[in-house]
């Protein structure tokens, strides 16, 4: 009797973890469901455009429902910048090992670029609402967090240049780190307002990294920083429209 009853017990358990599982799963679901209404609104009609109705109506939720798993318009903007930089943990600027840090550095770049290109017309919305809303509100502390984690990365691979005799020993690598990378985000906003194409984001910015890096170099890391340059200079006049065409292209 005290089997059977045991075992009646710990089936009912089962079937109650079961059952809050399949709910989780649910509540997961609509989650995204409502993330990816968000971006969809995003791209067609801005941060501007985003209220808690449309997402709600978009994402086949009611509004209780909206707020209940996430809450108000901000904190779901919120949670979206969240998941788009948790996909992004993945593309660290670290060497591995014998691999040479100037390669790292563009190797960064160009899986940045790999991984926008899955779904261009997404990032570049969500991108754009988060230069936003550090324009209008700051940066938040996720943002700070991918910032200063970028930044002891860079600073690192630079650090180690030094080391490799590549560029001069006296360099601070800490200033050096911060333009690079404050380069890269002035490239970034101008891909996310389409004045420029991914494919110019990913050249510029291989060749400001270049730039920067060939101002500290010795003549152990000269060469293959010249030739760098001299390759990303043909490839973007050749390959990519300057900056002033998209200004004139987009001009009312």
């Amino acid at each position: 009797m005290g089997t059977l009853c045991c075992a009646r017990l710990g089936s009912g358990a089962e079937r109650r973890g079961g059952e809050m599982a399949l709910r989780e799963e649910g509540k997961e679901r609509r989650r995204q469901r409502i993330l990816d209404a968000v971006v969809e609104i995003l791209c067609e009609a801005g941060l501007s455009g985003l209220s808690v109705a449309k997402i709600a109506d978009r994402a086949r939720v009611s509004v209780a429902t909206l707020y209940n798993l996430i809450g108000p318009v901000d904190e779901i903007v919120g949670a979206m910048v969240e998941r788009m930089f948790k996909e992004f943990e993945a593309i660290r600027l670290e060497s591995s090992g014998s691999e040479d840090p100037i390669d790292a550095i563009f190797r960064f770049v160009d899986a940045t670029v790999e991984h926008f290109q899955e779904d261009p017309a997404r990032y570049q919305a969500m991108n754009r609402a988060i230069f936003q809303l550090v324009i209008s509100q700051g940066m938040s502390p996720l943002v700070v967090h991918t910032a200063e984690r970028n930044q002891r990365s860079v600073r690192a691979l630079v650090e180690e240049l030094g080391r490799l005799g590549s560029i001069r020993s006296g360099v601070n690598a800490e200033r050096l780190a911060e333009q690079m990378l404050a380069g890269q985000m002035s490239l970034l906003q101008a891909w996310s307002v389409a004045l420029i194409s991914l494919e110019r984001y990913r050249l510029s910015c291989r060749l400001l990294f270049a730039t920067l890096l060939r101002a500290w170099a010795t003549r152990k890391g000269v060469p293959r920083l010249d030739q760098e340059i001299k390759d990303l200079e043909s490839a973007i006049e050749s390959g990519d429209e300057p900056i002033s065409g998209a200004l004139r292209r987009t001009a009312p």
